[in-house]
C-alpha cells in the first residue's frame, strides 16, 4: 500500500494503538465495500446505514421469494381444482372449443372443434401445464429463501422461477388470450369469457417476473442516498 492510502495509514498503527483503530481498520475493506462503509461511518455512527442496507436487501429478496411462491401456491390450487371438479371445469373447454356459446357465423364456425377427445386431451394439457409451472415455481421459491443471505446464490437462484413464470405467461397469453381468446373467439361469449381473468393473471405474472429480473441496489447507490 502506497502511504497516501488512507487503509495503508490505518493498518500501520502501530501495536501499542487503542482497540478503536484496529476494529476500524478491518471493517473498511469487509466484502469489498470500501467506498460504502468509509461513508456510512462518516455520515452514521455505530454501523447503522450497513445495517439499513442489509435489511433493504433481505426484505427485497424476501419479498420477490414470497410473489414467487404466492403465484406457485395459485397455479397448485387452480390444477387441483380443475382435477377435483372435473366436470363443471371441463365444460368451460368444451364450450369455447365447440364455439357454441358465441353469435353463430358461418365465416367463423369452421374452426369450432367438437370431438369429445380432443377436449379432453386439451384439458389435461391445460392441468398439466398449470402443475408444471406451480411445481417450477414452488421450486424456485424454495431455492431463493435458501440464497437469501448470498448476492451471487440469490442470482442463480433466479433461474428456476423465472422458467417457471415464463411458463406462466405463455399460459395467460397463448391458450388463454390468443388460442381461445382470438381463434375460438372466447370474447364474445356472454357466460364463457375468461379473458379478463387470463389478462389479470398474465400481469401478475409478468410483474413477478420482472421483479426478478430487476437487478439490486448497489451498496455505492445505498450510500449515495
Amino acid at each position: 500500500m502506497s502511504a497516501g492510502d488512507p487503509q495503508a495509514v490505518l493498518s500501520s498503527t502501530p501495536g501499542n494503538a487503542k482497540p478503536i483503530f484496529r476494529t476500524v481498520s478491518k471493517l473498511i475493506p469487509l466484502d469489498g465495500m470500501d467506498a460504502y462503509n468509509l461513508s456510512a461511518q462518516r455520515r452514521y455512527p455505530n454501523g447503522y446505514c450497513s445495517l439499513a442496507y442489509s435489511t433493504y436487501l433481505m426484505l427485497s429478496r424476501l419479498g420477490k421469494t414470497l410473489l414467487t411462491a404466492t403465484l406457485a401456491l395459485y397455479f397448485l390450487i387452480v390444477a387441483f381444482n380443475n382435477m377435483i371438479d372435473h366436470e363443471t371445469n371441463l365444460k368451460f373447454v368444451e364450450h369455447i372449443l365447440s364455439m357454441d356459446s358465441i353469435p353463430a357465423d358461418a365465416n367463423v364456425l369452421w374452426r369450432a372443434i367438437r370431438s369429445p377427445q380432443v377436449h379432453y386431451v386439451a384439458y389435461w394439457t391445460i392441468i398439466l401445464w398449470e402443475l408444471t409451472t406451480g411445481c417450477i415455481c414452488g421450486l424456485g421459491a424454495k431455492r431463493l429463501f435458501f440464497a437469501l443471505r448470498s448476492e451471487q446464490e440469490f442470482e442463480v437462484a433466479k433461474t428456476t422461477p423465472i422458467a417457471g413464470l415464463w411458463l406462466g405467461l405463455l399460459l395467460w397469453s397463448l391458450v388463454f388470450i390468443t388460442i381461445g381468446g382470438e381463434w375460438f373467439l372466447m370474447w364474445e361469449s356472454s357466460q364463457w369469457n375468461g379473458e379478463l381473468a387470463a389478462l389479470r393473471m398474465f400481469v401478475l405474472n409478468a410483474i413477478t417476473l420482472l421483479f426478478l429480473y430487476l437487478p439490486e441496489t448497489t451498496a455505492t447507490q445505498w450510500s449515495a442516498k
